[in-house]
């Protein structure tokens, strides 16, 4: 256990060189849980005060880097089970810059005209973006959640195309994630691992992993 919070400090420094250990911490904890009270932040920290835990807070929060504190929707319990990324490419790098002036004066008038919350129906559901950005070349970035694949994939093959028939637009559904929010998926592995126990060449695997990659978090011997 000793081993593993040596470690863990070190990998705070590795992601947060300017900050203090606290600072870092703090920002750790919030980020996986943003409701978290100062009574429980005091304990990660060390503290016996929750004012104490209450100051690294507030001095990140004028700091700017703490911007505020969001809800964790499920989208699944909202009917949007679907997640999925649709990789957009045009034919030439002129050809993307039009098509994101298109999209930025489009966004800019249903932002005034409906909202901030860009959802679009289609024959098998809705189909709500959470994140559009252009990647480095001729390829731009959508990711969001549907209310299923058939609404992800009617989105991509049909809107799409009918805004942008010269695009190829590529529909990636999201299934199992080991990786989430920034946190390792802790129920997603032992769930894994119980259905699918560990061979030999797995363990293998695992213990070049472990001589060639774990030994960077881990204390300095």
């Amino acid at each position: 256990m000793e081993s593993r919070l040596k470690g863990r400090l070190k990998m705070f420094r590795i992601l947060f060189p300017n900050l203090s250990e606290k600072e870092a911490k703090t920002i750790l904890s919030l980020l996986k849980d943003g409701r978290l009270s100062d009574s429980k932040l005091k304990e990660i920290l060390g503290f016996k005060s929750e004012n104490a835990a209450a100051y690294y807070r507030r001095k990140l929060e004028k700091k700017g880097v703490i911007k505020g504190y969001t809800a964790v929707v499920d989208w699944e319990r909202l009917g949007y089970n679907t997640r999925f990324i649709i990789t957009v490419e045009a034919e030439s790098k002129e050809e993307l810059k039009r098509i994101e002036r298109d999209h930025v004066f489009s966004a800019g008038e249903y932002l005034r005209e409906i909202g901030d919350i860009v959802c679009t129906p289609t024959l098998f559901g809705n189909v709500v973006l959470e994140d559009v950005a252009t990647c480095y070349g001729m390829m731009a970035c959508i990711h969001g959640v549907a209310a299923s694949e058939d609404a992800a994939r009617n989105y991509a093959e049909v809107y799409l195309r009918e805004r942008y028939p010269e695009i190829k637009a590529d529909v990636h559904i999201l299934r199992d994630a080991t990786i989430k929010g920034f946190f390792i998926q802790k129920e997603f592995i032992e769930r894994y691992m119980s259905l699918s126990p560990m061979t030999e060449k797995d363990e293998q695997l695992l213990k070049r992993f472990r001589e060639r990659f774990i030994h960077r978090f881990m204390p300095d011997k």
